[in-house]
């Protein structure tokens, strides 16, 4: 009986928070349609693990350190959003926006990033280790220091990405010519 309490509890005061956030977030985005008048969204370091945030819109919020592991954020918008040192580890990004993105330092591992954009998005030394990378959008992407070992490639629209020092697992994608998309 105490644990089904508890459990209760943990519900409720869950509720509570996703309750705040969507407040929150109305508010940014009514700073974003009023040109900067009202609050802009900046919530450093705050975990929203296994939280559902699918298509919410973070457009030119500031989330670094912040902690979505295991999230679902299909369809959401990053969009020049500052998500340094973020962790999206086994999150559903699925479709999302990361479009002048900052995400210097993020973790991806086990992601799925199939259909996410990231046209000029700063991914310099991000973890996509094992990552789902079935159909995203790399246009003008830094890469730099990045990790993408035993990442899945698969129909990935790659163009004018910096990709310095970065581990790629070569076996894994020889019908790939990097050499050729890289510059």
């Amino acid at each position: 009986l105490l644990a089904y309490q508890k459990l209760n509890e943990k519900k409720a005061a869950t509720q509570k928070e996703i309750e705040k956030l969507n407040q929150a977030i109305q508010k940014h985005n009514d700073w974003l349609v009023s040109y900067n008048k009202g609050e802009k969204f900046e919530c450093i370091g705050k975990d929203f693990s296994m939280y559902d945030l699918s298509f919410f819109s973070f457009k030119k919020a500031k989330l670094n350190k912040c902690i979505f592991h295991g999230s679902n954020l299909t369809g959401a918008n990053f969009q020049e959003t500052e998500l340094e040192d973020a962790d999206f580890r086994k999150a559903n990004l699925s479709g999302t926006n990361f479009q002048e993105a900052d995400l210097e330092n993020s973790d991806f591992r086990k992601a799925n990033l199939s259909e996410a954009i990231f046209f000029k998005a700063n991914l310099r030394n991000a973890k996509l280790c094992e990552a789902n990378l079935t159909r995203p959008i790399f246009i003008d992407a830094n890469l730099d220091d990045a990790n993408l070992f035993g990442v899945t490639l698969s129909d990935t629209l790659i163009s004018e990405i910096e990709i310095v020092r970065s581990l790629i697992e070569k076996e894994k994608h020889d019908q790939y010519s990097f050499a050729a998309i890289l510059r």
